[in-house]
């Protein structure tokens, strides 16, 4: 569409005012450029020496400790990266290892989506069911009765979930 409306303008089908061709074009450039944009790939390097590892998988069903929300892992990060203000905000700074831990995206049961520190989860081991969020399918292949198996999308990112 944006390709369309470029092409008629420029070649004098409708006028547009110089403005608004270079608005076009911008458009255009953004959206090539979206496009490119390579996913940031995960992995688990054996070499790194972080405070804490990942301990947890992409599909794994968990429960939050203090909260007592079950959710399943769509994501991790090696530390929190959410700004200071959330980290004070959320009390992030008291827990053992603050923000230098491992903190996960996670879909919860409720239809909301948190970011977990490491330490605030446990994985669930007894009566399992599927996670009835409504993004699972955006993520997940399908639930293998404890833990839900990424997609293709997930896997690229997560390659060694």
């Amino acid at each position: 569409l944006i390709e369309s409306a470029l092409e008629k303008a420029e070649n004098g089908v409708f006028n547009l005012a110089p403005g608004h061709i270079d608005t076009i074009r911008k458009m255009k450039e953004l959206k090539n450029k979206s496009h490119k944009r390579e996913p940031e790939i995960k992995r688990r390097p054996p070499d790194v020496n972080l405070p804490t590892d990942v301990i947890y998988s992409i599909g794994m069903m968990m429960q939050h400790r203090k909260y007592g929300y079950k959710c399943v892992i769509y994501g991790w990060d090696y530390e929190c990266r959410m700004s200071q203000a959330w980290i004070t905000q959320m009390g992030v700074d008291r827990l053992q290892d603050g923000s230098k831990q491992p903190f996960y995206n996670v879909l919860v049961e409720d239809g909301s989506e948190r970011y977990a520190a490491q330490i605030n989860l446990e994985q669930l081991e007894d009566q399992i069911e599927p996670c009835p969020h409504p993004d699972v399918g955006r993520y997940f292949q399908s639930f293998n009765g404890t833990s839900y198996i990424p997609n293709d999308q997930l896997r690229i990112r997560y390659p060694n979930y």
